[in-house]
């Protein structure tokens, strides 16, 4: 039984010099390793989070960047669409006026050849009043016929 109490102090001795020596040569460095690792790790969480609000800012401001460029192709499209419209209102007025005029020239057109018939007309009817007149004058006619001659022309010439 003395064996035992021997070992038994011994291994009560070995055991906290056995403890005092692991943790100074293994808890130690095991301790410094893991709490580096520990501090990477965070320092890489730390820039993935970083990262990712820098990832989030740059989408938030490609979206805004995006509605500006849809507002602009919008207000572009309107002011094209009211361009277009201005320009077919214009052309529209000046198809009216050259409408307007061509049946203004139409006018003066029928005009002139009314009056170049009217002339016509006089000229055929001075002709016809001097055939009639040498009429008269080859025949020698009463004035009652005269008279009668001279109603049936103008009642001709009238119509």
């Amino acid at each position: 039984m003395k064996e035992y109490i021997w070992t038994f102090v011994f291994q009560m001795i070995n055991i906290p010099i056995l403890f005092w020596f692991l943790k100074r040569l293994l808890f130690k460095p095991i301790k410094g390793f893991l709490d580096k690792r520990t501090q990477n790790i965070e320092a890489k969480m730390e820039e993935l989070k970083k990262r990712e609000s820098e990832i989030e800012e740059k989408r938030r401001l490609s979206s805004e960047e995006l509605e500006k460029v849809r507002q602009q192709v919008k207000a572009i499209m309107e002011q094209a669409e009211h361009t277009a419209q201005q320009r077919i209102r214009e052309a529209q007025q000046q198809a009216q006026r050259e409408a307007e005029a061509m049946l203004e020239q139409a006018k003066r057109q029928i005009e002139q050849e009314r009056q170049q018939a009217i002339e016509a007309f006089k000229a055929q009817t001075a002709e016809l009043v001097v055939e009639l007149a040498s009429k008269v004058l080859q025949s020698h006619i009463t004035p009652e016929q005269n008279k009668a001659m001279i109603q049936k022309f103008l009642e001709k010439v009238e119509t």
